[in-house]
């Protein structure tokens, strides 16, 4: 008896989910795109169905089974009788391979619907100059023209590397041309289709009169450029909390100021409240046209220092620069004032 009773449970089962299956007919719940390239854009496929009920039927959600699939669907009733549709777009960008993604419908009445999308996305072919896109003449390929040397200490010298590919059929030398004194690189000879890391050193010992943000601009044999950047600081980590405490200790009295028409000018004040002189190594503008008179000054204990903030001309537009000033307080050696321009 048990076993019949079951049987007959199922079968009730699986004649209310057929009847809840009539509520709507979808012309296909599988699409197959075939083969779509990997660089080809998004693909979509729309699935129509048809209400085969007696009362209006709605499309309340559609979920896809990850987020390389975006459904969107009808949004207004669907009238028995009448069509409505449910559409997935595939984006195969960074997906090569097969792939088999799935549609979950509900509707207002009657059960889920799952839709499903498959198809298999071919590879793009990746060329070198998609992966060094800057050319810097005669085929020779970079990533950027941009180095950066990050933080070195004076007297010190900075090793970093430049991957160059020779996009030529032949093999050719690169090097750089008529390198200042503190840069040094070796001239290297790259095979055909092929990248190779190029040395290039800066020595911050001959850049004698330099400290805080520097940055200059190499010329390849090519005639192609590569920009860098550095800052020339000292390394203050090994101090101990001793020497910090009895070192000069810097103040600005204004964070921000503003330079307009009528006053193009402004004096900043340093102050020293440390225990020792307080040495500004270095006074930089973000702006050319905002200029200071003074570039590096000594500050005593408790004393204060003055650097005038000019404007060059009379501003013409709004805008923000920085001044940044460099200095032996191993606790802020860096310290910067924003200035704003009105005209």
């Amino acid at each position: 008896m048990k076993k019949i009773a079951f049987i007959l449970v199922c079968l009730m089962i699986g004649f209310t989910s057929y009847a809840q299956q009539a509520v709507v007919s979808f012309d296909e719940t599988v699409h197959d795109f075939g083969t779509i390239a990997e660089k080809g854009g998004r693909v979509t496929h729309t699935f129509e169905f048809t209400n085969i009920s007696d009362k209006p039927i709605t499309v309340s959600r559609v979920k896809a089974s990850c987020g390389c699939t975006s459904p969107s669907w009808t949004k207004t009733a669907i009238e028995p009788g009448a069509k409505g549709s449910v559409s997935a777009t595939y984006s195969p960008a960074g997906r090569p391979g097969k792939f088999n993604k799935s549609l979950t419908v509900t509707l207002s009445e009657g059960p889920v619907v799952r839709l499903s999308i498959k198809g298999e996305v071919t590879k793009a072919e990746v060329k070198p100059e998609d992966t060094y896109p800057v050319n810097l003449g005669n085929n020779f390929l970079v990533k950027s023209s941009d180095l950066n040397f990050g933080n070195i200490t004076p007297g010190s010298a900075k090793k970093v590397t430049l991957e160059v590919f020779n996009n030529n059929d032949t093999e050719q030398k690169f090097q750089f041309n008529n390198l200042p004194a503190h840069i040094s690189s070796t001239g290297i000879t790259i095979p055909s289709k092929t990248a190779n890391k190029v040395e290039i050193t800066l020595q911050a010992d001959k850049l004698k009169n330099e400290y805080g943000a520097y940055k200059g601009a190499l010329t390849t044999e090519t005639k192609g450029i590569i920009n860098y950047k550095t800052n020339i600081l000292e390394d203050y980590s090994k101090m101990s909390a001793e020497e910090k405490g009895n070192a000069g200790k810097i103040n600005v009295n204004d964070k921000e100021i503003t330079l307009d028409a009528k006053n193009t000018s402004y004096t900043l004040k340093i102050s020293n409240s440390g225990k020792s002189n307080l040495n500004i190594k270095a006074i930089k503008s973000s702006d050319n046209k905002v200029s200071v008179n003074k570039t590096n000054l000594t500050i005593k204990p408790e004393k204060i220092g003055e650097v005038k903030i000019k404007y060059s001309g009379k501003p013409i537009a709004e805008g923000v620069s920085v001044i940044t000033i460099y200095s032996d307080d191993p606790n802020t050696p860096i310290k910067t004032v924003r200035v704003s321009v009105k005209p």
